[in-house]
């Protein structure tokens, strides 16, 4: 398995290899024998260039807009993880361009809107990739990447048919042939639920039975692969390789080649059933908050319309009353008594075992969730700690000097804001002027906001004058605020001044973050930072500076901030989001207590990363009494962890997914064989 060269789609555009048996995704195996296999520290070495299309009709195939045209992609595949410690890639002109770890591979890619453009940065010609591994020393490959030997443009020739599916038939997805095709060429097909993303069907990896090569036309898909009335994804992927190299590092192939690839859409017929389970998008107060306000709320958000039932059990009992927003898929939670109690830490369980109250209105019951939150000695007052309106210009800093509006989003922003002084404090509010906007809860705020594509369009929707908050908050009634809107006039673009330095920090020291000043500034202004962690399972916030209206707040002649040693986790890449905050008018009589701020401000994101490999979970402190097993999983903080057992270590099951909150997940479990039984974990659902 080791020498198979196998490829597949990852996150739109981003190949990265797969292995029968998921290897790279297996993070330790814990038991009672030590297992020790012998192979290559890395799998899979591929560097290509590849570009992207989609097809939108019968016979209309068109370039994808944007960066997500063409992109370069060099990544190395660990074989176990942690097996590869670093790497690099060295282009034709000698310039070096480090791997970043994810637990998987060590990769690097870049996106650009043009064939040339991609060209310019990454000629043809020869490829150093550089690993150093963990038992195999340091290894290099050279790979000639040359002759723009691209594959034709993939085309669904029955895509209208496909937009059609009778999802209890087997569905034929046939395309227009490989023109020079052979079979050492690779065709991958993938298709996604256009919803959640999860995979619902692939086409075999090469080297597997039933993998299809340059010379397939077409695959035949089984009934019941798709649930009816419902949209797909699907891409179907040409790869060329130009050269290979199987001697360099004995157990790894490393490959070059070219690739097109061709989105396109599907669609079944029927009437839709909902089958899945909600889930609970947000929770208020969060889990693990310490020193919540004794009047505040709990409250539940929930991914769709719940029938009105309620199962809870609180620890210590407590008495609540209920109430959901008009959409059903927010429940409110009020202390019976008023007030929560001081100083104690209350846990919850949704739907506890043997209890579904919690239902869809399907009927589908919602998973059986915990949580906690501790309360604090005070009350806060009032309900509301600020109502703003805001006027906003987005930018991308993709280089130390480029700074430029997003090609795949508006760049301008209208927003209003209410911002709640304790969870679950306001329950509905409405905001109107000379244009509304309907204000959502998100379990932490209510806001609305609309997307601009110019400047001059976001002031002829909502122009200068008066717009009137109204918001029902539960302790100090109804209340309306109203906001005089000024003409626009936003920051300029905030840059990183050390873009360079910030693609490689080392995480186990300070860092500060530097900026270019912001442009007639007073103290009266502010500045935010915020550092935030996204892969595909989840994202979370590792760094923020000061609430913009809390008295630490950055002002705006501040051009720098220090990130403290052990902040950022190691091996990762981040965005950063630097802001520019223009405050207009401060309104602090109408809603005593609450601030009533109009603000423009100017957004910029920025790549940062940090070196090091990602940390790894652990599986530790293993206690085994006859069929009861225990045991902790130590890991990154805020990260999703899947457990699975194994009697064979041939055939695994799923054991538990959940969510490691505080860095340590503790894994009980009740069936376990006497004997022998063997756990892996893995990140991720």
């Amino acid at each position: 398995m080791k020498n198979e060269f196998a490829l597949t789609l990852f996150s739109g555009r981003h190949i990265k290899p797969r292995f029968q048996l998921n290897l790279l995704e297996v993070a330790v195996v814990f038991c009672m024998t030590v297992l020790t296999l012998g192979a290559a520290d890395a799998g899979l070495c591929v560097v290509y260039k590849g570009l992207n299309y989609a097809q939108t009709g019968p016979s209309t195939v068109t370039p994808r807009s944007g960066n997500d045209f063409a992109e370069f992609r060099a990544f190395a595949s660990m074989t176990s993880p942690g097996s590869l410690l670093s790497g690099s890639i060295r282009n034709p002109i000698n310039q070096t361009f480090n791997l970043a770890a994810d637990g998987q591979e060590l990769a690097f890619g870049m996106d650009f809107n043009s064939q040339a453009n991609m060209d310019a940065a990454f000629a043809n010609g020869n490829y150093l990739m550089s690993l150093s591994t963990r038992n195999d020393g340091n290894r290099s490959f050279t790979l000639n990447l040359s002759g723009d030997a691209y594959p034709p443009i993939p085309q669904i020739n029955n895509y209208s048919a496909v937009q059609t599916m009778d999802p209890t038939a087997p569905v034929t997805v046939q395309w227009a042939a490989w023109s020079g095709g052979a079979a050492n060429d690779i065709v991958i097909l993938e298709i996604e639920d256009s919803q959640t993303g999860d995979m619902v069907f692939s086409t075999p990896m090469p080297g597997m039975s039933g993998a299809l090569n340059g010379t397939s036309t077409s695959v035949s898909i089984p009934a019941n692969t798709f649930a009816p009335n419902r949209t797909y994804s699907g891409k179907l992927l040409f790869f060329h390789p130009v050269s290979m190299d199987m001697t360099s590092y004995p157990g790894a192939t490393a490959v070059a080649g070219y690739l097109r690839s061709t989105s396109f859409g599907l669609a079944t017929t029927g009437t839709p059933v909902d089958t899945q389970a909600p889930w609970l998008e947000n929770q208020a107060p969060n889990y693990g908050d310490t020193g919540v306000p004794r009047n505040a709320g709990v409250s539940f958000q929930f991914s769709e319309p719940m029938q009105a039932s309620v199962a809870i059990q609180w620890n210590p009992s407590l008495s609540f009353n209920y109430q959901w927003n008009a959409e059903r898929t927010v429940l409110f939670c009020f202390p019976a008594g008023g007030l929560l109690p001081a100083n104690t830490t209350i846990s919850f369980t949704l739907n506890p075992p043997g209890q579904t109250g919690f239902r869809d209105v399907a009927g589908n019951a919602l998973p059986t969730i915990n949580g906690q939150f501790t309360t604090g000695a005070g009350t806060v007052s009032p309900d509301v700690r600020a109502y703003v309106i805001v006027k906003e210009a987005y930018y991308v800093q993709s280089s130390p000097t480029t700074v430029i509006a997003p090609t795949n989003d508006p760049p301008f922003a209208f927003g209003a804001f209410v911002e709640m002084s304790a969870p679950a404090t306001v329950t509905n509010v409405t905001f109107g002027g000379p244009n509304d906007v309907t204000m959502e809860f998100d379990g932490n705020e209510w806001s609305g906001g609309v997307e601009a594509s110019t400047q001059a369009n976001m002031d002829a929707a909502f122009p200068q004058g008066t717009y009137t908050f109204t918001m029902q908050t539960v302790h100090d009634g109804l209340r309306q605020a109203s906001l005089n809107l000024p003409a626009t006039s936003l920051p300029n673009a905030p840059r990183l001044v050390n873009f360079n330095a910030a693609q490689a920090i080392d995480p186990q020291s300070p860092f500060t973050l530097q900026w270019e000043p912001f442009a007639g500034a007073t103290t009266n202004d502010r500045i935010q930072i915020e550092i935030e962690f996204k892969n595909q399972w989840s994202w979370r916030t590792v760094f923020s500076s000061p609430h913009p209206l809390s008295p630490a707040a950055i002002n705006g002649l501040t051009t720098s901030i220090l990130i403290p040693a052990g902040t950022l986790p190691p091996g990762r890449q981040f965005t950063a989001f630097i802001s520019f905050i223009k405050v207009a008018s401060l309104n602090t009589n109408t809603y005593p207590g609450a601030m009533g701020v109009v603000a423009f401000a100017a957004n910029t994101t920025v790549p940062i990363a940090t070196i090091g490999q990602p940390s790894k979970p652990v599986l530790r402190n293993l206690r085994h009494f006859g069929s009861f097993v225990r045991f902790e999983i130590q890991g990154e903080q805020d990260t999703p962890y899947t457990i699975e057992f194994s009697e064979d270590l041939r055939q695994w099951y799923p054991l538990r997914s959940d969510w490691n909150h505080t860095g340590t997940l503790v894994i009980e479990d009740w069936n376990a064989n006497p004997n022998r039984r063997f756990y892996r974990v893995r990140e991720g659902w």
